[in-house]
């Protein structure tokens, strides 16, 4: 697995002509010196140079997936082998997308449970002692719930340039970008996931799940 991870696409016609080709036949393609003892000696090819688009960047230590979710980008055995043994290189459809997305909302939607199940029953009613009843003593326990629900507050706020000595600007893009979310915090980026998967030319691109 790749320390980033990304997803970018290419368009089919190009990848239908490199899909094939051995690593002899790849370099020469992309007019690079070829040196039959050290193939990277004189020059190089990561994953990042096969795609001609990045929609977006998981950030680090991401999740695996399933084998069935990633297909090899190259036919040719040897030539994937030497560009993805160490990184990942994967040719993927709407289902990983779908995938990620989902993933994302999990981990969201187990982030709040934990963080607001000390303070509420299922059905959303308080279950902390002094959210029912007047005048009623507040627990240590609902403290650290108070810290962790104050403390995310102030984080995702920071995101907008709120009490951010770093920073005034927010988690989207508007130019100098093709995406719309500009923050690997999941609750921005699921955004940017799902227009993906809503814009994305499938017909015409090739969608690639890269990391290195």
């Amino acid at each position: 697995m790749g320390y980033r991870n990304y997803i970018g696409s290419l368009p089919k016609k190009k990848y239908d002509e490199i899909k094939e080709l051995s690593l002899k036949e790849l370099f020469i393609k992309r007019g690079l010196a070829w040196n039959e003892e050290d193939p990277f000696e004189e020059d190089y090819i990561g994953p990042y140079d096969l795609v001609d688009q990045t929609h977006h960047e998981l950030g680090k230590y991401v999740d695996s997936f399933p084998d069935e979710l990633l297909k090899p980008f190259f036919l040719d055995e040897a030539t994937q082998k030497t560009l993805g043994d160490e990184s990942d290189l994967w040719i993927v459809d709407k289902d990983f997308l779908l995938a990620v997305i989902e993933m994302y909302r999990d981990k969201i939607r187990k982030y709040y449970q934990d963080m607001l199940d000390p303070l509420f029953s299922e059905d959303g009613r308080p279950k902390a002692e002094f959210m029912k009843t007047e005048g009623a003593p507040i627990s240590t326990d609902d403290l650290s719930a108070i810290f962790k629900v104050i403390s995310h507050v102030k984080d995702m706020g920071s995101d907008w340039g709120v009490m951010n000595p770093w920073t005034k600007g927010t988690p989207y893009k508007i130019e100098g970008s093709e995406t719309i979310v500009d923050s690997w915090k999941f609750e921005h980026a699921i955004f940017q996931l799902v227009h993906l998967y809503k814009t994305f030319n499938w017909k015409r691109r090739v969608m690639v799940y890269y990391g290195y």
